[in-house]
Formats: C-alpha cells, sequence, structure tokens
C-alpha cells in the first residue's frame, strides 16, 4: 500500500506533465512517503477501447488507487480537457474509486487560459469518482 499514487494521464515518455507529476512525487518521498505510480501508458490500448474491466493490468490500478490514502492525477491540457487515454482509463474503473481521497489534479498547459480545463474538465471527472478534489495545480508557460 502506498501512501500517495500519482496517476499520470500522459500518452507520451518525456511530457512537461510527467515531469511535473516526477517532481512532485520525489518531494514527497523526500518527506517520507511512500509513493505509488500509475501511467496510461502502462494500461495496454485494447483494454481502454474495449472497456476490459477485468484485465489484470485495470483491476491491479483499481487495488493500487482503492488502498492509497491520497491521490495526484496529472495530465496535459488537450482541446481544453485532459488527455483522453486518462478518461478511457477513469471510464473502466469502479466509479466510487476514489471515495473519500484527497485527490490533487495537476495540468500542464501553455498558458494561464488553461486553468479553465482544470476547474471545468479535471476536477469534475474527479468529482464523479467520488474524489475529494484540493485546490490544484496549473504547470505552464507565461502568456
Amino acid at each position: 500500500m502506498h501512501d500517495i499514487v500519482i496517476i499520470s494521464g500522459s500518452p507520451s515518455v518525456d511530457s512537461r506533465s510527467q515531469k511535473v507529476l516526477g517532481y512532485i512525487g520525489d518531494r514527497l518521498n523526500e518527506k517520507g512517503l511512500s509513493i505509488g505510480h500509475i501511467s496510461v501508458r502502462d494500461i495496454p490500448g485494447e483494454d481502454l477501447m474495449f472497456g476490459n474491466f477485468n484485465s489484470p493490468e485495470v483491476t491491479g490500478t483499481s487495488e493500487k488507487i482503492r488502498n492509497a490514502k491520497g491521490i495526484i492525477v496529472g495530465s496535459p491540457v488537450y482541446k481544453a480537457a485532459y488527455s483522453g487515454v486518462l478518461k478511457s482509463l477513469f471510464d473502466i474503473l469502479p466509479q466510487d474509486i476514489m471515495k473519500d481521497k484527497p485527490v490533487l489534479p495537476v495540468m500542464s498547459g501553455g498558458s494561464i487560459s488553461h486553468l479553465l480545463a482544470l476547474e471545468y474538465a479535471l476536477k469534475p471527472l474527479i468529482s464523479t469518482l467520488k474524489g475529494t478534489t484540493l485546490k490544484g495545480v496549473l504547470s505552464g508557460q507565461p502568456d
């Protein structure tokens, strides 16, 4: 069981959001917290596309999230929202997977206007999974 599970919604191996999540994870680990990592890249595409709720990767992911004390969810901003692959993952997880857990949303975008994606896309998604949404972090380039 991990204290914090970090979920990366970036389909890219070397993205800004992945770097930000790595930085946050390293700082929390330095504080003595146990950190687990989940990446959408670790879930087979077939499971995501065809809603394979019972695959070992999906059930393992569910178990990791359910056993965590807190969650950090990160994604780059795509078309004014989170990544589609992150949504695909969350669509096949149990509806209450984040119940009563504090969840920190983190997004990387190109400008302050991408804050809307955090507020109007990612936070509501976390709420539908019954997570207790914290304020959130937007990492991006200044205008």
